[in-house]
């Protein structure tokens, strides 16, 4: 019943949170300041992979209302024909419609939109750059390794898949936040899983998400044939990022001590 509540509950709480969603991307910058310095490493790998395939293929996994893509393609400037295809896949309906609306060089951002449950079924769409950004895999809170084998299946063999999740470290932050939302007096069903919270949002919409940690991390990316490009850290007091390792096939436990979320930059072994 846990995993199908919180599925169901996190999907209808993006449906009606899509609106603030767009808004935060754009406004709260400064708030969010990860998002910049996270762009900057993806803008990185689009540029070497431009260099060295001549074109891009995204798959935007999880894409939302499309906003954090197209800040990214504005970023990085580059000739719409030199982008052979973008493809967007959210479990959300309410966040597609937006991601619809989505411009960029006289052209909708995404050539493909799809509704699409990254835990259950894979996509025949397939990108030398698979992104899956904003911490998504925390708001999925069953079958991350399922999702970590579809997210590999997308990846063309000379490809790179980029996501981000918070760690264990960020437990007693959050369980404050929970706790301050109990004490509102949200009637919340109870979760056995101690590393799932519930949190609520500008907006007032509520959501849940699941704290990872190295070893589970560590246990997706090597059952899906993957390894580490390079992985980076920050802490929600200095969000700028930190090159933590390179080139390996496995992450030490204590990067969870250090950092609150790590970016991870993978490819095929």
């Amino acid at each position: 019943m846990e995993k199908g509540f919180t599925r169901k509950f996190n999907e209808k709480s993006y449906d009606i949170h899509r609106d603030e969603y767009s808004k935060k991307i754009r406004g709260q910058r400064e708030k969010f300041k990860h998002l910049d310095s996270t762009d900057t490493e993806i803008l990185k790998i689009m540029d070497k992979v431009l260099k060295e395939e001549k074109s891009l293929s995204i798959v935007d996994v999880a894409c939302g209302t499309g906003d954090r893509l197209e800040i990214i393609l504005e970023k990085l400037g580059v000739d719409r024909e030199n982008i052979k295809s973008i493809t967007g896949l959210d479990y959300s309906g309410g966040m597609l419609e937006i991601a619809k609306q989505k411009e960029y060089k006289g052209s909708h951002v995404y050539d493909y939109l799809e509704k699409f449950d990254a835990t259950k079924s894979n996509t025949a769409h397939k990108g030398n750059i698979v992104l899956c950004l904003w911490s998504v895999l925390n708001n999925i809170t069953h079958k991350r390794k399922k999702v970590f084998k579809n997210l590999s299946a997308m990846c063309t063999q000379n490809g790179y898949i980029m996501l981000d999740v918070y760690t264990t470290r960020t437990k007693k932050h959050i369980e404050a936040i929970q706790k301050e939302l109990i004490n509102e007096g949200g009637n919340l069903p109870d979760l056995t899983d101690k590393n799932i919270f519930y949190y609520k949002r500008d907006d007032g919409t509520i959501a849940s998400s699941r704290l990872i940690s190295v070893d589970e991390i560590n246990d997706f990316v090597k059952s899906a044939g993957l390894k580490y490009y390079e992985v980076f850290g920050y802490t929600k007091e200095n969000q700028e990022l930190q090159l933590a390792m390179s080139d390996t096939e496995e992450l030490p436990k204590s990067l969870e001590e250090v950092y609150d979320a790590l970016f991870f930059v993978l490819k095929h072994k």
